[in-house]
């Protein structure tokens, strides 16, 4: 029986000693998993942050973007009425240009009155 008991004790005792060490593996797993699940944690933090980011230089580029577009609308319409206005300019031009021609005949033709009345006159 005292072997029994022996066997016993040493099998206790070697169940013990695996019980420690599944323990301070455990432990030891655990403490990895904490260590792991701290720095996924701190991944995902950076990783929303950079996304935060990214979507307000998004946000921000868009905003440019259509303030362009918003300013290249102006452009074009200021192009229009100026374009509409040279056109106005250049019409105008052109009648003055006829009525100074008109003018310089009218000034001829009385200039050569004035010499012929004073050609009589004589």
């Amino acid at each position: 029986m005292s072997e029994r008991l022996a066997h016993a004790e040493e099998s206790a005792s070697a169940n013990a000693d695996h019980a420690r060490e599944a323990e301070a593996k455990t432990n030891a797993l655990q403490a990895r998993l904490s260590a792991a699940l701290e720095d996924a944690s701190t991944f995902k933090t950076r990783a929303t942050e950079r996304i935060a980011a990214h979507k307000a230089e998004r946000d921000r580029l868009v905003g440019q973007a259509s303030l362009l577009e918003n300013k290249q609308g102006e452009l074009r319409a200021t192009a229009k009425q100026a374009e509409h206005r040279l056109l106005e300019l250049e019409s105008r031009c052109a009648a003055l240009e006829s009525d100074l021609a008109s003018a310089a005949a009218h000034r001829l033709a009385a200039q050569e009155r004035a010499s012929s009345l004073e050609a009589e006159g004589r």
